[in-house]
């Protein structure tokens, strides 16, 4: 299965899975490519927070799903 992470830039990435893996190891390789903090990000699906317990599988998600990654705002 093939799933995709957007940036809020628009940029995305794409990543082959099994459905039944954590995504854990998706989300941390996302954040190693984008030179992010992995604690920093905040990843979405269908605007529910996803978590690295969770599986491709338990989401429900289908062959070319996206998951929105999203950044802190830091306000003045």
């Amino acid at each position: 299965m093939e799933l995709c992470v957007k940036a809020q830039d628009g940029t995305r990435l794409h990543f082959k899975i099994r459905p039944y893996i954590k995504l854990r190891k998706l989300l941390i390789r996302y954040c190693e490519r984008k030179q992010l903090e992995f604690e920093t990000v905040k990843f979405l699906y269908n605007g529910q927070r996803v978590s690295t317990r969770h599986t491709a599988q338990k989401l429900k998600m289908k062959n070319g799903d996206e998951i929105d990654a999203m950044l802190p705002c830091m306000g003045a």
